[in-house]
């Protein structure tokens, strides 16, 4: 920044440069997309979402009774117990929510020439970024899970965050050539049991891609599995049987291939 301030007469003009920094935070490209309607059982969270974010509770709150030998004292509500002269503490109930996953691959394939790969995982970051605007989370919850320099699960819907955080999440997305794939497989695992269905933004469709899909889908889970790949790898992946249907996009012609999903 520069900034001029004249003399009393105003015949001159003094130039001061100021050097100042500032981030400027790039939002991924987001596509249009038609209705989704992710079904799937709701899951048990032992979290329980819905007080969590403001109490630290791990369930929902129901009614009141009177309190048995055996409950913790923390559930004894003081105030019911001084109005009616006898112990009263909050009763649970356990919280049953839908709970999404989205899963993006951050794992480039190597053998593509660089230019390609690139512009395969900006496009899988775009993909990713518009499922997670699209996706209703009035009701339910969204996780966006990835591996970096370690793995990540971040969550929106509910009380838990909103879909902007999530965006920016993926704006600072970086490829991952220095961990294993495994490190993403573990990390679903360790998620999948909470999950009412899953969305798969793959860099590729080999074997241990097809294998995770197949995993997925062989627990009972709805899997959308979207691979951003190149022609050769799209016909090489539609012999492939993993029980359920899997949606190749080339990244010039992304669009039209969202549009059929």
């Amino acid at each position: 920044m520069t900034l001029g301030r004249p003399d009393p007469f105003g015949l001159f003009r003094a130039l001061s440069p100021i050097p100042c920094r500032d981030s400027l935070l790039i939002l991924p490209k987001r596509y249009p997309l038609p209705p989704l309607q992710l079904v799937g059982s709701r899951k048990y969270q032992p979290a329980g979402m819905t007080q969590v974010s403001s109490v630290g509770e791990s369930q929902e709150f129901m009614s009141m009774r009177d309190y048995r030998p055996g409950d913790p004292p923390r559930t004894i509500h003081w105030r019911s117990w001084a109005k009616t002269g006898r112990p009263m503490v909050k009763e649970y109930q356990d919280e049953f929510l839908s709970r999404h996953g989205l899963i993006l691959d951050t794992f480039q394939n190597l053998s593509n020439p660089r230019n390609s790969a690139d512009r395969c995982f900006e496009e899988a970051v775009s993909v990713a970024a518009s499922l997670a605007c699209s996706v209703a989370t009035g009701d339910s919850l969204l996780d966006l899970l990835f591996v970096n320099n370690q793995a990540y699960c971040f969550t929106a819907g509910r009380s838990v965050g909103h879909s902007r955080q999530l965006l920016e999440v993926l704006a600072t997305v970086q490829p991952c050539p220095e961990q294993s794939f495994s490190e993403l497989v573990s990390l679903i695992e360790q998620r999948s049991g909470l999950l009412s269905s899953c969305i798969c933004v793959l860099l590729d469709w080999d074997k241990k891609r097809q294998d995770l899909v197949a995993s997925l889908a062989g627990r009972g889970l709805p899997v959308l599995p979207l691979v951003i790949c190149e022609e050769e790898t799209e016909q090489a992946g539609r012999a492939t049987d993993v029980g359920v249907p899997v949606h190749f996009l080339h990244p010039d012609q992304m669009e039209e291939g969202l549009a059929r999903i």
